[in-house]
């Protein structure tokens, strides 16, 4: 399977939006702000994690990122990545960064109008 696949794309999108909509109910009742407040904010931080994840990973060189003394050191993401059965390349992983990331953010963007 691919990570760009459309399934990939649905459970990874409606899982974000599902910890989004958690988180920021949990967020509005500890906080005592309104429910969309905590709603927006929680989807914006998982839609900015998502877009910012995916697009460093895709950024990442094969043998990871290195310097003098850390020779091919990988990030966390990058190793727990690799073992997974999915097939990833750094064109599906942008791919997935902006079609999970992006609207994430649109619906954050949706949940802040909502408040007003």
């Amino acid at each position: 399977m691919r990570l760009s696949n459309l399934k990939v794309i649905g459970i990874s999108l409606g899982g974000g939006a599902a910890a989004g909509i958690i988180g920021g109910l949990v967020y509005a009742w500890l906080a005592d702000k309104i429910v969309y407040h905590g709603i927006g904010t929680a989807l914006f931080i998982i839609g900015i994690l998502a877009l910012g994840v995916g697009l460093t990973g895709a950024a990442e060189p094969a043998e990871g990122w290195s310097s003098k003394r850390a020779s091919g050191r990988r990030s966390m993401a990058s190793r727990i990545v690799s073992e997974e059965a999915v097939e990833i390349t750094s064109m599906a992983l942008a791919v997935w960064a902006l079609m999970v990331g992006i609207p994430l953010i649109a619906l954050s963007m949706l949940a802040f109008w909502a408040a007003a």
